[in-house]
């Protein structure tokens, strides 16, 4: 079993693949994932993006404050 897939994907056969490429003026990602085996199955994933951002000198408007 390789470290970090779930035991419960054992069952499914299927490839996935990373890329990530970083230029001068953006940074692209995707994520291709393959079916390789007989039987169909769903397969869901999410991105979350994680900036790293000098609070001290940004501003933020135009949120409302919900209770």
């Amino acid at each position: 079993m390789i470290e970090g897939i779930p035991s419960e994907w054992k069952n499914y056969q299927f490839g996935i693949t990373y890329s990530v490429t970083l230029n001068k003026e953006d940074l692209e990602t995707s994520l291709a994932i393959r079916n390789t085996g007989e039987k169909d199955w769903e397969f869901h994933t999410l991105f979350h993006t994680y900036l790293a951002v000098d609070v001290s000198s940004n501003a933020s408007r135009g949120l409302i404050l919900v209770r």
